[in-house]
């Protein structure tokens, strides 16, 4: 039987690495960490879990070699942070008792420093592994995942952000608030440049769960992909607090620490998740990571390439946790052979992450439509001319016809004006112009020489559009005869509009001998019709990725 020590096994982390490894038969797992009634609880909620469950107190910062060589240790997890305040004492301690060792480190200078101990743990045929965590261990997989779509991939977008209803180890607080405002080196147009933990404060925006403030973070990514993908001129990497009170705030704070006003923010990480808790209940238990990359394929035309991962109902912290559990699966299968110490990249492929969490409320999204994305196995249902629109890739152009009406009063005059609605004509030459980007569609309509432009996305399963001041909040009905937009909410100015103002919206795609139909009807209260028009599409649209 396989013995698995998991210290810091009751943690954020820990836990719910041995949730997964639980369901193993032929194992026994080892909870440890400095409480040990900690340990005895979790091990009593596993009581009916496939493998032996024991526990054992140990504290990850004073392990000797007395503690574990008689345990006849087959592998040992590490998921006791914060990392920046440990050195390579329990992998060093690993390696002379032969058990592999596993680590879940983002810190930048321990992930990328593993390597001096490769020469030690080759010696003693073990595989010693730091970074199984989101990074660098997933945002790699996703990049050799995609590398083959790529001859040069030239720059490098991505960010996490969990949701603020997600648990919260105060290790992993120490570790962000040990680089707020300290500076630290990454690289943007082939050139080495300093940066600053937890500014260049701007928002991302992200299927499902809209948009969320990001600012830079320091990882160990930083240093490993310049020289393991070598034609990479720009790397930034992001994370990002969902509620805004939080990230700003620390945004603020990042500034003292900049100017050396404070010393570092992390000897106060117990009173910073505190006061985070008292959040605790805004916000919501949804978080998402985003990779962008961008580069040239082999005829040299640019290729740009989106994944997202969406975590909902409160399992954003298996990500983090999924591959140390994928390492231990293929150390016990024989399918890993590798030995010698090294940070967690090229160790599991994109398909096995994505096997091991396909049973939790995670999903990934790659370069997929507004419209496919929201609708899911409803898509499927609709003619096949909507359908056709809305799947593209990148950007596209539909040509056609309309028939636009608009109202006769002043008042609606006036609104269609300061709106940007189309004017009002027959037979209009229309023009659309789809252009997907991070989760947003960007709509321009070309009614003859005028433009009308919208933008639209997902949130928390309400489709928005944003024409000028104003915000549309929509649900979508579809079926086999047409997809229709259902009008829930109005916002100006980003101000919810009272139910006396709320217009009367009729939106309506279907399909009419292969071409796609629309029909759109806007009614304001007391002043009657603001615009009306119909139009059709060929779904023969000139396509550019």
């Amino acid at each position: 039987m396989h013995k698995i020590l998991v210290i810091g096994g009751y943690g954020v982390f820990g836990r719910r690495i041995c949730e997964r490894l639980a369901r193993i038969s032929n194992i026994e797992i080892i909870i440890t960490g400095r409480s040990i009634k900690d340990a005895e609880h979790l091990a009593a909620y596993l009581a009916n879990a496939k493998c032996q469950i024991s526990t054992l107190e140990l504290d990850v910062h004073n392990i000797q070699a007395r503690h574990i060589e008689k345990s006849n240790i087959f592998a040992l997890i590490n998921a006791c942070g914060p990392f920046h305040k440990q050195n390579y004492a329990l992998a060093d301690l690993c390696i002379e008792l032969g058990i592999h060792y596993i680590d879940l480190s983002d810190n930048r200078d321990f992930v990328a420093g593993i390597g001096t101990l490769d020469q030690a743990a080759r010696k003693a045929n073990v595989l010693v592994v730091s970074g199984a965590s989101t990074v660098p261990a997933v945002s790699s997989a996703v990049i050799d995942h995609f590398q083959k779509d790529f001859c040069k991939m030239q720059s490098l977008d991505y960010g996490v952000t969990p949701g603020n209803q997600t648990d919260r180890g105060v290790g992993t607080v120490a570790a962000i608030l040990s680089y707020v405002g300290k500076p630290f080196k990454t690289i943007e147009d082939g050139q080495v440049k300093t940066v600053f933990g937890w500014q260049n404060l701007h928002k991302e925006h992200y299927p499902v769960i809209g948009k969320r403030w990001m600012s830079n973070c320091d990882i160990p990514d930083l240093d490993l992909f310049q020289s393991h993908y070598p034609t990479l001129k720009t790397i930034r990497f992001y994370a990002g607090l969902q509620l805004s009170i939080l990230h700003v705030g620390l945004w603020i704070l990042s500034w003292p620490c900049r100017w050396r006003w404070i010393k570092s923010l992390d000897r106060y990480a117990n009173f910073m998740r505190c006061v985070s808790l008292w959040f605790y209940n805004l916000g919501s238990d949804k978080g998402g990571m985003h990779i962008k990359i961008k580069g040239k394929n082999e005829q040299g035309i640019v290729v740009d390439k989106e994944w997202y991962l969406i975590a909902s109902h409160g399992d954003g912290p298996y990500i983090p946790a999924a591959p140390a559990v994928i390492l231990i699966k293929k150390l016990l299968d024989n399918k890993l052979d590798k030995r010698g110490a090294m940070p967690c990249m090229g160790v599991f492929s994109l398909d096995e992450f994505s096997s091991e969490i396909s049973d939790l409320n995670i999903r990934s999204y790659t370069n997929e439509t507004l419209y496919k994305r929201y609708l899911q196995e409803r898509y499927n249902t609709l003619p096949l001319a909507v359908q056709k629109l809305h799947n593209y890739t990148g950007e596209i152009t539909y040509t056609g016809q309309c028939y636009v009406i608009r109202g006769c009063n002043a008042f609606c005059r006036f609104i269609a004006v300061l709106l940007s609605l189309p004017p009002e004509g027959k037979n209009h030459p229309l023009k659309v112009n789809f252009k997907q980007n991070g989760g947003v569609e960007h709509w321009t309509r070309y009614f003859g020489n005028k433009t009308f432009y919208s933008k639209q996305w997902d949130q928390d399963g309400i489709l928005y559009e944003k024409i000028n001041i104003t915000t549309l909040a929509f649900e979508i009905n579809a079926n086999e005869n047409s997809l229709n937009l259902i009008l829930k909410q109005v916002y100006a100015f980003g101000l919810p509009v009272g139910r006396l103002f709320k217009p009367k919206v009729i939106a309506q795609e279907s399909q009419e001998n292969d071409n796609f139909i629309v029909n759109v009807e806007v009614h304001l209260p007391f002043f009657g019709l603001l615009v009306k028009y119909d139009g059709w599409l060929s779904v023969e649209g000139e396509s550019r990725s």
